[in-house]
């Protein structure tokens, strides 16, 4: 995903601290049945689990009867998961992973081989872990992943996202491909001086934001444009029609917007905006239509644009990328 050399720069603690808050989660309130334990780990000589530890509390007792499974871990520690590997898995484990490794692979290839190598040891029952095994971890093959990114943002172009707060850039992330892979992660310190005064309406702002990014990294390919309230808002009600709406209503600004910002940004939105677009040309009679000129082409592209967004990206993919942030980034009480 990123070139060996790529560089890191204009971030300063705060604004590189910031950048989880686009996609937390508000804390749950403690209530029975909510989980607060963190992560339960466990290793098992045969049948017995002979050590198990957890992610905030450091060292627990294993289990009074020799025995229990992940999901049972989890729920006598409170954790939110749990993992039990064998001895044999911690053995096997570093060979097989090597073995699925070569010279020059790139970082999602990496990753990709990480997972095999667990799953397979998942088939073997030398690994547990809950609730989501490793055969259900969503992992896009390197094409697509490829395929995806050529979509998003091409060759030479960068990909931003910019929170607003307060009438203030709060925080932002500039991504610029250069071949294969991004070469450049920049931060907001320098952009702010170049935005200059701002008018505290982020409506207007970000047009600032993305060209003081362009005059630093290049041409712009997507950019996305929020209030910090309204990112988190997305974060907590990731169900469908909820980015949509946000766009409708100019509380996420999508600028340019293409096919392919419809991939990390919610299909939803893509499906929206190219449905209203059909429903447009549809009642001026270009599909199909004899009232328009054939000439014009707008039928057919914006069909092959429908499509690909009906076709829903996310099982192209095989997960949903704003999900997966959620989650990852959802705050424990």
């Amino acid at each position: 995903m990123f070139t060996p050399d790529c560089q890191v720069f204009d971030f300063d603690a705060q604004d590189w601290l910031r950048l989880p808050d686009l996609f937390r989660q508000a804390a749950p309130t403690k209530s029975p049945g909510v989980r607060t334990g963190g992560g339960i780990l466990a290793v098992r000589d045969g049948q017995r689990i002979v050590k198990v530890t957890s992610t905030l509390r450091g060292r627990l007792p294993p289990p009074a009867s020799g025995h229990a499974s992940a999901e049972a871990l989890a729920a006598e520690h409170d954790g939110t998961f749990a993992v039990v590997l064998s001895i044999t898995a911690l053995e096997q484990f570093g060979d097989r992973f090597a073995q699925r490794l070569s010279r020059g692979q790139l970082f999602h290839a990496q990753m990709e081989a990480f997972v095999e190598a667990m799953r397979e040891l998942e088939r073997e029952g030398e690994v547990e872990l809950w609730p989501t095994p490793f055969s259900q971890w969503p992992i896009p093959t390197e094409r697509a992943f490829a395929s995806a990114l050529d979509l998003l943002c091409p060759d030479g172009k960068c990909m931003v996202v910019g929170a607003f707060d307060g009438g203030e850039l709060y925080t932002a992330l500039c991504l610029r491909r250069r071949g294969t892979a991004f070469d450049a992660i920049m931060g907001p310190d320098r952009v702010r001086q170049d935005m200059g005064l701002l008018s505290g309406d982020f409506s207007r702002d970000y047009r600032y934001l993305g060209a003081a990014v362009e005059a630093r990294l290049g041409p712009v390919a997507v950019g996305c444009y929020g209030e910090l309230s309204t990112f988190r808002s997305l974060a907590r009600e990731p169900g469908p029609g909820a980015w949509a709406s946000a766009v409708a209503g100019r509380d996420i600004v999508l600028t340019p917007v293409t096919v392919g910002l419809a991939v990390p940004l919610g299909v939803d939105a893509g499906r929206a905006a190219l449905s209203m677009a059909k429903g447009l040309v549809s009642r001026l009679g270009i599909f199909g239509g004899v009232t328009a000129p054939s000439t014009f082409g707008i039928g057919a592209r914006i069909e092959r644009a429908y499509a690909l967004v009906e076709g829903d990206v996310r099982r192209y993919l095989g997960f949903d990328p704003w999900r997966v942030l959620s989650h990852w980034f959802r705050v424990q009480p």
